[in-house]
């Protein structure tokens, strides 16, 4: 039932809040009141042709909002979930569903079924399950073929098979454009096989495996760093011992010279010599500290040299396919390395695929074959009573011949 409803800005309608009441309700009024304007307002919570026009005011949307609590059966719970608004509850239970139709100035319109937008088609099956509208031209449905079919589903309690079926015919519908997608694919590989083949032959030469352009810098700033104490310890050590002699020595033949002085002279450079031999024994201290540190220095020019080509490989092949990281170059090859593996079992593949898609076309087409037969058969129960009914009226030379066409598989069987 509908328990509901709210219009804004729709036709003459600034705002209208109605609240019904459980079992009859009744919307009297003169001509013009606007008992048709809230007619069409339900007929838009239940799919019709929106348009800009019936907005009242131009400058914003009219709104449309109705709470419906109705029966939970099999249709409408298997509408709600193929349309992911609702999870399946208990059938023979109550669901309420608020339905919501803004209608734009630009005449765009947009539809919601508990808070989750859907397209008209969705929500005109959800509305023949809610509300059942009758006009004077209401006998036009009778010539609708979708109107017809779900007659004859209904004559032959096909609810339960409809899901089945729809499940069968998704899973089917899914099995094939996996094979459809996956031949396409093989397709376009095919005919770029040497292209594939020549950048997946490159990333697997040139390209960077995770981490390494960082752990590449880190050794190259290591080098690079040590080269640079390497050479200031080599220019020292050249400094401190010279072809024509060495520090040390030097400052020991001074402190030799000093020691020479004549002893009335001895204690003006007695401090002297002590300063200059410390100076010495710091020096050759100083020269042999250096000494180590240079020998301890793990620093290869000829690696260095390799590790700078290395970094200049990766950045040139990252740069020649437009890769950003190298997250996303090693994504490329394994890529490139599944399509290429692929592509040699391409038959195989094919093969498998297209025959899980005949499997599920056969298990959709077994609840298929089954529909058509209960709507064969109700169909001819229904021409049957029909003619029936009618002879009370006089109508002793009517017919009634419903015919059913096997057509592809589709929603409705």
């Amino acid at each position: 039932m509908l328990k509901h409803l709210n219009i804004r800005n729709y036709v003459l309608i600034e705002s209208l809040t109605v609240d019904f009441a459980a079992g009859m309700n009744v919307l009297t009024g003169e001509t013009g009141a606007g008992k048709s304007v809230i007619m069409g307002a339900l007929g838009l919570l239940t799919g019709a042709k929106a348009d800009a026009s019936a907005i009242g005011d131009g400058s914003s949307p009219a709104v449309i909002e109705g709470v419906f609590e109705t029966y939970a059966d099999q249709r409408l719970m298997s509408i709600l979930a193929e349309a992911e608004i609702i999870s399946p509850v208990n059938l023979g239970g109550s669901v309420e569903l608020t339905i919501r139709r803004d209608i734009h100035p630009s005449g765009r319109s947009g539809a919601f079924v508990n808070g989750s937008k859907v397209n008209i088609n969705v929500l005109k099956n959800i509305g023949e399950c809610l509300v059942d509208i009758h006009s004077q031209h209401q006998n036009r449905q009778l010539s609708d073929q979708d109107y017809q079919l779900r007659l004859l589903d209904r004559l032959s309690g096909n609810e339960t098979l409809l899901i089945q079926y729809r499940e069968a015919l998704k899973a089917y519908r899914e099995a094939l454009g996996n094979y459809t997608e996956k031949k396409n694919h093989l397709a376009q590989v095919t005919e770029d096989k040497d292209f594939l083949q020549y950048r997946y032959d490159e990333l697997q030469k040139k390209g960077p495996s995770l981490g390494e352009t960082a752990s590449l810098d880190e050794k190259l700033a290591e080098m690079e760093a040590d080269s640079e104490f390497a050479m200031a310890l080599t220019r020292s050590l050249e400094l401190l011992r010279t072809p024509t002699g060495n520090t040390s020595d030097l400052v020991g033949e001074s402190v030799t010279w000093l020691e020479d002085v004549p002893e009335e002279r001895a204690t003006e450079v007695n401090d002297v010599i002590s300063k200059l031999s410390r100076a010495q024994k710091d020096i050759d201290a100083a020269y042999n500290s250096m000494t180590e540190a240079l020998s301890g220095l793990e620093f290869s020019p000829g690696e260095m040299e390799w590790l700078r080509g290395r970094r200049r490989e990766i950045e040139d092949v990252m740069n020649k396919f437009g890769f950003q990281s190298e997250a996303e170059a090693i994504a490329k090859s394994q890529e490139l390395e599944r399509d290429l593996d692929e592509l040699e079992n391409s038959e195989a593949i094919l093969g498998e695929l297209e025959a899980k898609a005949k499997k599920a076309k056969k298990t959709a087409m077994q609840p298929a074959k089954e529909l058509s037969e209960r709507r064969e058969k109700a169909a001819k129960k229904f021409a049957k009573r029909l003619i029936e009914e009618a002879k009370p009226l006089a109508m002793d030379n009517i017919a009634c011949e419903i015919n059913l066409k096997t057509g592809k598989l589709n929603s409705e069987g």
